[in-house]
C-alpha cells in the first residue's frame, strides 16, 4: 500500500506544473474579469435608464401618498384645536371668577396694579424735578436777603491721631 500523504505531496507539486491546469485557471480568472467589467458597463449605461425608471415610480408613489397624509394632518390639527377650546374656556372662566372675588375683597386688579406703578413713577419724576429746580432757588433767595455772597462753610482743623507703636512681632 502507498502512503496517502506521500500522494498529497506529489500531488501539489503536479498541480502547479499541471500546464493544462494553470491554463483552465488563467481562462476562469479572464472570464470573470470580464464578466465583471460587462456587467459595469451594462450598469453603466442602463444606469440612468434605471435611475430615471425609479424616479417616475417615486412621483407615482408619492402622488398616492401625499392626499392620504395632507387630509390626516388637516384632520389632526382640528381635533387639536378642539381639544384646546374647553381648556380656553376653562381658564376664561377661572379668570372672571378669580377677578370677581378680587373685587369682591377690594383688591385691584392687575390693570389697575399696572396703572398705579405708572402713576407713581411719572410723580416721583416730577418731585425729583422740583427738587432741582428747588436748590439753586434756595441759594439766591438767601443772598438776595443777606445782601451778601453766601457763606462757605468752615472746615473743621485736622485732628492729629496717635501714630500706632510699630509692630514688635515683625
Amino acid at each position: 500500500m502507498t502512503d496517502p500523504s506521500a500522494n498529497a505531496e506529489t500531488g501539489s507539486s503536479q498541480t502547479a506544473e499541471d500546464p493544462h491546469l494553470r491554463a483552465t485557471l488563467r481562462q476562469s480568472a479572464q472570464e470573470i474579469w470580464l464578466a465583471g467589467l460587462g456587467a459595469f458597463a451594462k450598469a453603466q449605461s442602463e444606469g440612468n435608464k434605471v435611475f430615471d425608471a425609479l424616479v417616475k415610480e417615486g412621483e407615482h408613489l408619492q402622488s398616492k401618498v401625499q392626499t392620504p397624509l395632507e387630509q390626516l394632518s388637516a384632520k389632526a390639527e382640528a381635533l387639536a384645536d378642539k381639544a384646546g377650546r374647553p381648556w380656553e374656556r376653562l381658564e376664561t372662566a377661572l379668570d372672571t371668577r378669580s377677578q370677581l372675588w378680587l373685587e369682591r375683597l377690594g383688591l385691584p386688579s392687575s390693570a389697575a396694579w399696572v396703572a398705579l406703578q405708572a402713576e407713581v413713577g411719572r410723580l416721583r419724576q416730577e418731585v425729583d424735578a422740583l427738587k432741582k429746580a428747588a436748590r439753586p432757588a434756595r441759594k439766591s433767595r438767601a443772598a438776595q436777603a443777606s445782601g451778601a455772597a453766601p457763606a462757605r462753610k468752615r472746615s473743621r482743623p485736622a485732628v492729629a491721631t496717635k501714630a500706632a507703636p510699630p509692630d514688635e512681632a515683625t
